[in-house]
């Protein structure tokens, strides 16, 4: 199932697919002041159509992931983009006739939708791509995450004008071209290698180094988001901006991303998966003080957007070693769990981080950032890209 050639058609397709899926949670952030309005609601109640999309994309993304093993990628992938793609068409109703229910139960239908896609496009790529090639291939497809940072937030606002939830309309049609490419071009069926053996899901837990991936997936996604949830009212309390420089501010982060993705993919399968990642780790725990020393705003967005760089360098080669971790009949297995990791590092990052920074600034946030960081390097040193190296000799 590995061909000679990087098949682009159907990357890019998974591309626009990770894209659309990051998108749905990034989109509704500069909408809250208005679905407030629209909705009648409080800021507490409001933030829940954030925090119901994300809890049922960690859960959807653990039971989808095994299904992907058992049904094949195609299907699952396939099914959970029409999922997301209606839910977010329905969206597009005006948020008075949907209603506060409404508009949460559509916002967990396209949560369940995205859990699929996540964890099926990870699975998809790895069956396509030789592990020689991964690196570029996994950090081209992971790469919608950021781009939906850099287009989807500045998107909605100016969809906005038009109608309140125009975005998820534009969504929709992503979703929907992504689904019709991976119809026509993804291969049907099990990965070849996986036979006709019905393996149980959960016994990619007993590859050696899943453990400590998944680990280090929830570390590095506990301290970047212990940081990234504080940056606006450090921005606001440290410096005095206003809304529409943090916004400028959050756009560069996520164009910083976007480089760093991109980067990623040209370089770490020359310089090596393992070597990358753990540079990407080590040079986040280093730049990651920096945060602390600027007394002016320029300087802070300098440190900053070094940091979103350096950061975005880990995931495609990390995940890359992730897949080569369980046999291709449970590689949907680990990457739904790997998803299920990173949602529970984003949550606990958000807490824990509101938690120190109101006891000690920016300040808490970065040190918990690092010892995080410093820990997942640590792991994956020592538990993960060994095993993994190992693995590959063996083949």
């Amino acid at each position: 199932m590995h061909p000679g050639n990087t098949p682009a058609v159907p990357l890019a397709a998974l591309f626009a697919a990770m894209f659309a899926a990051a998108a749905g949670t990034h989109a509704l952030t500069p909408l809250f002041p208005e679905l407030k309005g629209a909705l009648g609601l409080e800021d507490a109640s409001v933030r829940s159509l954030g925090a119901v999309y994300t809890v049922a994309h960690a859960c959807s993304a653990l039971l989808l992931g095994a299904l992907c093993d058992r049904l094949g990628r195609r299907r699952v992938l396939v099914g959970s983009l029409l999922c997301y793609s209606a839910a977010s068409a329905l969206l597009l109703a005006p948020a008075t006739r949907l209603g506060f229910s409404g508009f949460l139960a559509l916002r967990t239908v396209a949560g369940c939708g995205s859990g699929g896609i996540a964890a099926a496009a990870v699975a998809l790529t790895s069956d396509l791509v030789t592990f020689a090639r991964r690196g570029r291939a996994m950090s081209f497809v992971l790469a919608g995450a950021p781009a939906a940072v850099v287009l989807g937030i500045p998107l909605a606002c100016l969809l906005a004008r038009w109608r309140l939830t125009a975005i998820f309309g534009f969504l929709a049609l992503v979703a929907g071209a992504a689904c019709i490419m991976l119809a026509r071009g993804a291969p049907r069926g099990l990965p070849a290698a996986a036979g006709p053996a019905r393996t149980p899901p959960w016994r990619v837990l007993a590859a050696r180094g899943a453990g400590a991936a998944l680990a280090v997936t929830f570390l590095v996604d506990l301290g970047a988001f212990a940081v990234l949830t504080s940056l606006a009212d450090h921005c606001a309390e440290r410096f005095g901006t206003g809304l529409s420089a943090r916004g400028l501010f959050f756009f560069g982060l996520g164009l910083a991303a976007l480089g760093g993705a991109l980067l990623a993919g040209f370089v770490s399968d020359r310089l090596g998966k393992r070597r990358s990642v753990l540079a990407a780790l080590l040079g986040t725990a280093a730049l990651a003080p920096l945060l602390l020393v600027p007394r002016s705003f320029p300087g802070f967005v300098a440190a900053a957007l070094a940091v979103s760089l350096v950061q975005a360098l880990r995931p495609g080669p990390f995940v890359a070693i992730l897949t080569e971790l369980a046999e291709p009949r449970l590689r949907g297995s680990l990457a739904g769990l790997n998803s299920m990791a990173a949602g529970l590092g984003l949550a606990a990052g958000t807490w824990l981080g509101g938690a120190v920074f109101a006891q000690h600034g920016l300040r808490g946030g970065v040190l918990l950032a690092v010892a995080a960081v410093l820990l997942a390097a640590l792991l994956f040193g020592l538990l993960v890209a060994r095993r993994q190296d190992a693995r590959v000799r063996s083949v």
